[in-house]
């Protein structure tokens, strides 16, 4: 339920007689308002390719006739009619009463008044005057959040003087009871298996979650709404309480949800209709952004980029102080971290104490790292001792800068001696050697990934095809511990016994990153594959355990990863590849990449190289 949502009451009206309804349904039917725009955004119309005009709505308490899910013209003479006889209506549905009230010509006929005090209570304590749509950066360790989140916040007029921690936030999700993961979890979520709803919170409990608990970059762009505009999608926003939505994760998901807000407050836009298949996070954003509503952005780093940056304002002898400062207290009285300057004693002071409010997000439960926080808190107060004035991380590229989040490629090669030409599409999303600007760091999602290769005297051929493939190598460091991982699910080529099979495959792998020279990556994998291969000698399936050592560097310019992997398979199968990988960015959405690889399996080799030419849209 929507916070301070309260079910309206049936609202008292002075009985004046109940006039008929047919002077406005005339009305209404000569301006065919039941086609209006607005009138469809009200009601989450879209055109259905065989079945006709129908509502994402889901729930049948939403319409006020029996057909009103697809019928327009119905569930809008059964509205005018419940108005007319049964003033109370009006409250449960504002929006609609606001926009048909500018339509039709209520004043000659004798309409009951109908106060709305549940209605109105939660309009003045919610206050707002402008919305903020927040975008939330990917998280690829939840799987209902990799590719981003969106949702609303609503600010008072005096937001300047008050903190935005404080305004009402407005989110759309799936309603997830008990504790369903794993497959069951991703097949309900892409099937519609899940109901979703609106709810909302407060903004601060919102930070706490994405930007605390889950170290994700919020992204503030505040909407250029009228007044009016805004009031017509609160309106609206109060009709949708407790209403229940089918919820897919890739169209009908949080960041669609959204787009029809913002199309009930202007509803000229026509925003959705781009997001037939899927809604990427980002992509909804760039939308709101290319129809000219982002009035202002402001960006909200994470706790973790806070204290990173801070750390990064050290030096190395100092970085180790302060690491060691958050573990023993005591420190404060030794020798070493009495000699600083006392602006150096504070941003250490300060650096170990924002790394320790980092660690009791993690585990709220230590009571050593609260009192420690604590006692570093005191010491700064009691020396008087201020941190430097910057101390928040300079504004990132922002994530509506980077590239777009569809890509196809075109590029030829050589491989076993065989001239091949490839053709490539990628739905979504980024990999590790994409332009880097506005995505994260050390994380690669993709999805949809075909790759068709006509090969000289071999024709035409289905290469590549991943459905899924994720990897995230964050490096670890003396104040950070992660673990690196990856995992796919596709189809890929293999040579298995001197000929080129095409294989389905699993794959995963876990292990460590590290960072190294040239603002670099060592990464270390523990790797293992599960295989179907005709090629194979003892039977179709089989199972490999193995490992793999790459370097990655990602930069403005360019990308470049060295690749080395060995597997070894339960039926006898070996097989190692060496790979080199370099991206060349030329402009925000083209770039050239190159590889150049080494297939070994058992005592035979397999050499390839190509050149590729890449559109990102």
């Amino acid at each position: 339920m929507l916070l301070l949502y309260l079910q309206p009451a049936a609202a008292r009206a002075d009985a004046v007689g109940v006039p008929s309804v047919d002077y406005l349904w005339t009305q209404a039917a000569d301006k065919q308002l039941y086609k209006a725009a607005e009138w469809l955004a009200l009601l989450h119309y879209h055109d259905e390719s065989f079945g006709g005009p129908e509502s994402y709505v889901d729930d049948k308490a939403f319409f006020l006739a029996a057909d009103g899910g697809d019928d327009a013209a119905a569930e809008l003479r059964a509205t005018l009619n419940l108005f007319v006889n049964t003033p109370e209506t009006r409250c449960r549905f504002p929006a609609r009463y606001n926009w048909l009230s500018r339509q039709l010509d209520f004043s000659k006929l004798k309409i009951s008044k109908a106060e709305c005090p549940e209605y109105e209570d939660w309009r003045n304590a919610l206050n707002a005057s402008s919305i903020v749509l927040v975008f939330a950066a990917s998280y690829v360790n939840s799987p209902s959040s990799m590719y981003g989140h969106t949702f609303l916040r609503f600010d008072p007029p005096d937001i300047d003087q008050s903190s935005p921690l404080l305004s009402y936030a407005l989110n759309f999700g799936a309603n997830v009871t008990g504790s369903e993961a794993g497959l069951l979890y991703a097949w309900r979520g892409i099937a519609g298996g899940y109901p979703g709803h609106f709810s909302s919170g407060t903004y601060i409990e919102k930070t706490k979650k994405y930007s605390r608990l889950e170290n994700r970059d919020l992204w503030e762009y505040r909407l250029a709404l009228t007044p009016a505009e805004v009031d017509q999608m609160l309106a609206h926003v109060w009709e949708l309480n407790e209403i229940s939505f089918d919820y897919y994760f890739f169209d009908e998901n949080c960041s669609f949800r959204l787009l029809e807000l913002i199309e009930v407050a202007r509803p000229d836009l026509d925003i959705t209709s781009g997001f037939d298949a899927w809604a990427i996070p980002l992509d909804t954003v760039r939308v709101v952004e290319k129809a000219g509503l982002i009035d202002d952005v402001y960006y909200r780093p994470s706790n973790q980029s806070v204290v990173t940056y801070n750390i990064g304002l050290l030096n190395k002898s100092q970085q180790m102080l302060a690491l060691t400062l958050s573990q023993d207290i005591q420190v404060l009285h030794e020798a070493e971290f009495l000699e600083l300057g006392e602006s150096d004693q504070a941003q250490v002071a300060y650096t170990a104490y924002k790394f320790l409010r980092y660690e009791y997000n993690e585990d709220e439960r230590d009571p050593g790292i609260a009192e420690r926080s604590y006692k570093l808190l005191t010491f700064l107060a009691s020396r008087k001792l201020r941190p430097p004035e910057q101390r928040v991380p300079p504004t990132p590229i922002s994530p509506l800068d980077g590239h777009a989040t569809m890509m196809a490629s075109a590029g030829a090669g050589v491989e076993d001696d065989k001239w091949y030409s490839d053709i490539e599409l990628r739905l979504s999303y980024h990999d590790l050697l994409d332009n880097l600007a506005g995505f994260p760091r050390d994380t690669s999602l993709n999805m949809g990934r075909f790759i068709l290769r006509y090969r000289e005297n071999d024709g035409l051929q289905l290469q590549r095809l991943d459905i899924l493939e994720i990897t995230s190598v964050p490096p670890r460091d003396h104040f950070y511990k992660p673990l690196s991982w990856q995992t796919s699910l596709g189809f890929d080529r293999q040579w298995t016994n001197g000929d080129d099979e095409l294989t389905f495959q699993g794959n995963g792998g876990v292990g460590l990153s590290y960072k190294t020279v040239f603002d670099g990556r060592i990464v270390t994998m523990l790797r293992g594959r599960a295989e179907y291969n005709d090629g194979f000698n003892d039977g179709k399936v089989d199972v490999a355990a193995g490992g793999s050592i790459a370097y990655l560097r990602q930069g403005v310019v360019g990308n470049t990863m060295l690749l080395a992997e060995t597997l070894h398979f339960v039926g006898g199968t070996d097989r190692q590849l060496l790979e080199i990988r370099q991206n060349f960015v030329l402009t925000r959405n083209n770039a050239i990449r190159l590889h150049f690889k080494r297939s070994i399996d058992e005592s035979s080799g397999i050499n390839e190289a190509g050149l590729y030419y890449r559109v990102y849209f």
